[in-house]
């Protein structure tokens, strides 16, 4: 059912992603061991209660409100107002800014965005007048946050760049991070990804000049976010493990319990949801132990997302209700109606349409109160489902053409897509069939909108992916020689030092320095001949073909008679730019371990399968990531395995596909079961496929065997010996 897919989306993008970016940039820095912020918050809190009224009361009560903002809103909310109050009284302008900045940082985490902003302009006046400008800056970050979650990206960067001004005056390397950050997070939201990726990484370098922990492991975890959405999970997963050692370096629990809930998502977008299950229970269990209810939440909601997907449905329902009363308890208006959209999914799905429409109702109320206008055109095209399959055709052409203008408004494709796809629906079954062709026509416009968009992506990627792995590999390069040098003069302190041991020892010494170096350098030579191969193929050969990809769509474009050959021209230009993109992948020495060729066949298997709506399993034992092949050998592997699926998907018809790979008697066996239409092996096939995947396998002296009959599905196996 579509709407529940889409409503998943949202938990990640829109809360999960962007209240977990705002929450990295404003937890206070010097918070990092949870004893410690204990210990502060008692301080803090015994100073809050003292009975002489004065300045330093105000300030107990401002920061109150500040740490518990995330972990308990409605309680720091009361020390927020407490310390306007006090400070008013006391007529201490500073004071009382800070209470308006504090207590709006607050609402914007209860979802209260007009609220946030409101304290925020209040503040931003008083700090104006005093001339106060870190004020100004943290009042101009806060509305940055809370206009992008109300889509007003214009505002949102206005602000941000305001603040980022101040930073650069005062030379404030810490806010100037911080801004960068935020204006990545604004950018990533418009789907920039360029620009979002040089924002985070200006960020990175800034943190990595002064030395600043939080701010690399920050710029990190936020890269790993853009190649999640850029469906690049294995480097998403390489910058999140990253910012995971930097967060464990700290001591840092609240961020470690993030970024292993980022972790468990990608695995989830991998289709490996055991792995996922396991980077959910660990953040779990730590934000459990600090009490954050807010991510404690979360968790609960991405656990149960699985097993609704999995169609057990009552564990779902458990889990989604265990966070909808988190929801409750802490008031955040968002996470209930989201709850309240996955269990009214869950009851459509075993038919109980009155539970559904109860709690979509109630989920769609929530919305509208918060003004989010992309859940509440969710929940309307939720209705309109419940009421088709009612039977109640009126009622779900009403709901869903309100979803469509409202969708239309805020400029959200999948979901004007689902909207008209419901109307086509709906008027066909109340059997007004032009109405039904007109909006079906529309339905397929949005549906290819969405695949150039999703195009546009795979392309940015790609090229993201060879700008990545160009600087990655030349700074490594610049590194090793380096160390070269840093061996060299150690090696001639060492022979200064020990040139009394004599002739021979000087001699023996010399030598194995000498051998040492040689092998150095034979080691540094051979990298950066692969590294400048990959480079060439990818600045002479790539850029070319891509510019005649884009040329050609251009072209098709503008030419009113569609002209086939620049299709085809179009179709080949990609067609070789994925071969070199494999070639290119193959050279690269970054790639040389097995634990890579697992991560590109498990993206390579998600994009097809998911594609064709294709169930499968992908099982491979952790003692190969410790296992290396030849780059011979690499690269025929992954081409069998590319081989092999692409066949499947193309002529199998299968429903269901299992992948496992395994080591064992030190030999490497990958196999590839499905229960597609399968085909006589006795026959001689007309393509070149399965004469190419065995001529591969005589390659590698590997063994290859293929088992089929007809009707009754396809297995291959490929052993190689490791």
């Amino acid at each position: 059912m579509k709407n529940k897919y889409m409503m998943n989306r949202l938990i990640k993008t829109g809360t999960f992603t962007g209240r977990m970016l705002l929450v990295l940039l404003f937890i206070n820095p010097a918070v990092i061991a949870q004893n410690k912020e204990q210990k502060r918050i008692d301080s803090l809190k015994m100073a809050a209660a003292s009975k002489t009224d004065d300045t330093s009361k105000v300030n107990a009560l401002s920061k109150l409100a500040f740490d518990l903002g995330v972990n308990d809103p409605q309680q720091a909310l009361n020390y927020g107002e407490a310390a306007i109050k006090l400070a008013q009284k006391l007529k201490w302008p500073k004071g009382e800014a800070n209470g308006l900045a504090n207590t709006g940082y607050v609402y914007l985490q209860l979802s209260e965005y007009a609220k946030a902003i409101q304290h925020q302009e209040k503040a931003l006046k008083i700090f104006e007048k005093i001339k106060y400008e870190y004020g100004m800056s943290r009042c101009y970050i806060i509305m940055a946050n809370a206009y992008n979650y109300l889509s007003d990206h214009t505002k949102a960067m206005e602000y941000q760049k305001k603040a980022l001004k101040i930073g650069e005056k005062t030379n404030d390397k810490i806010m100037i991070r911080t801004c960068l950050l935020g204006l990545g997070l604004i950018c990533e939201t418009l789907s920039d990804y360029p620009q979002a990726v040089e924002y985070f990484e200006k960020a990175l370098r800034i943190s990595e000049e002064k030395s600043d922990s939080l701010g690399i492991g920050l710029a990190n975890g936020n890269l790993g976010i853009i190649f999640y959405d850029l469906a690049d999970y294995p480097r998403a997963v390489m910058y999140m493990e990253k910012a995971l050692e930097v967060f464990e370096e700290l001591g840092d629990k609240q961020r470690i319990g993030k970024m292993l809930l980022n972790v468990g998502n990608t695995y989830h977008a991998l289709a490996d949801d055991s792995k996922a299950l396991v980077y959910y229970e660990k953040s779990l269990k730590i934000m459990e132990e600090l009490g954050n209810k807010y991510t404690v939440a979360l968790c609960l909601s991405a656990i149960g997302n699985i097993y609704d997907e999995q169609h057990e449905y009552a564990k779902a329902l458990e889990y989604y209700e265990r966070s909808l009363k988190i929801g409750e308890e802490t008031h955040d208006k968002r996470d209930i109606g989201l709850n309240m959209n996955s269990i009214a999914n869950v009851y459509i799905d075993q038919k109980l349409y009155g539970k559904a429409l109860e709690y979509q109702k109630k989920s769609l109320k929530i919305f509208q109160e918060i003004d989010d206008k992309r859940g509440t055109a969710i929940a309307l095209n939720g209705l309109s489902l419940i009421y088709q399959r009612m039977s109640d055709y009126p009622k779900a052409l009403g709901y869903a053409n309100k979803a469509l203008t409202l969708a239309r408004e805020i400029g959200v494709l999948e979901t004007q897509r689902e909207a008209l796809q419901f109307i086509s629906e709906t008027s066909e079954k109340m059997g007004q069939s032009k109405k039904a062709l007109e909006y079906y026509k529309m339905y397929i416009t949005f549906r290819d909108s969405i695949i150039n968009e999703k195009n546009t992506k795979k392309t940015i990627q790609t090229h993201m992916q060879y700008e990545f792995d160009k600087k990655e590999s030349l700074a490594k390069a610049e590194q090793q020689k380096k160390d070269i040098l840093a061996l060299k003069e150690l090696q001639k302190q060492k022979l200064l030092k020990y040139s009394f041991l004599g002739g021979i020892g000087l001699v023996l010494l010399l030598f194995f320095f000498i051998y040492r170096s040689y092998s150095a350098r034979q080691e540094l030579r051979l990298h950066d001949i692969r590294n400048r191969i990959a480079g060439d193929l990818h600045d002479d050969i790539g850029s070319t073909l891509n510019s005649i990809s884009i040329y050609s769509e251009v072209a098709r474009k503008n030419d009113e008679h569609h002209d086939e050959a620049l299709q085809m021209i179009g179709d080949a230009s990609r067609k070789i730019i994925e071969a070199m993109s494999d070639i290119v992948w193959t050279i690269n020495a970054e790639n040389d371990s097995f634990e890579k060729i697992i991560f590109r066949m498990k993206s390579l298997t998600y994009n097809l399968f998911r594609a064709k709506q294709i169930e499968y399993t992908f099982q491979a034992d952790e003692i190969l990531n410790e296992k290396k092949l030849s780059l011979e050998e690499r690269r025929n592997f992954y081409l069998i395995f590319k081989e092999a699926v692409n066949n499947l998907v193309k002529y199998a018809r299968a429903t269901r596909v299992a992948i496992t790979l395994t080591y064992e008697n030190k030999q490497i066996r990958l196999r590839i079961q499905d229960n597609g239409v399968g085909f006589d092996t006795a026959q001689d096939t007309a393509g070149n496929g399965l004469k190419n995947i065995k001529r591969r396998a005589q390659e590698m002296k590997a063994e290859f065997v293929i088992e089929s009959k007809i009707g009754e599905g396809t297995q291959i196996e490929l052993t190689l010996k490791a």
